[in-house]
């Protein structure tokens, strides 16, 4: 009992401390992602101005071009922000599913006869 209580506090304060970990991280990327284009905001690259003009100088097509430009330059960041947020969720499920696991087999465990489950905890 003393045992099953431990475990399921170290259960709980680990998840805390993965959750706690994921979200920090995720906070840090998107800062990160944020201080990445205020710094391309204020600091263009070299050329990027006369790449602008000619996409602008497109007149039918000027806030179009400009609009799929700057697309192109967030996609990247874009998809790896939900790539870390899809990455993040599927480790939280996999997390999940093996604590359900070994729930069931804790189950298993504590409603078996006391004779096999002498033999399991032997192993």
């Amino acid at each position: 009992m003393v045992i099953a209580k431990l475990h399921e506090a170290l259960t709980r304060l680990e998840e805390i401390i993965e959750n706690t970990v994921l979200l920090l991280l995720s906070i840090f990327v998107i800062v990160l992602a944020i201080v990445a284009l205020a710094v391309f905001a204020t600091q263009p690259p070299a050329g990027l101005a006369e790449r602008i003009a000619v996409i602008g100088a497109i007149a039918s097509l000027g806030f179009l071009a400009k609009a799929e430009y700057f697309a192109t330059l967030l996609l990247p960041w874009l998809l790896m922000i939900i790539g870390l947020l899809v990455a993040r969720e599927l480790w939280l499920l996999r997390r999940r599913i093996e604590g359900i696991h070994f729930e069931v087999v804790l189950h298993r465990l504590r409603t078996a006869p006391p004779r096999a489950a002498r033999r399991v905890r032997k192993r």
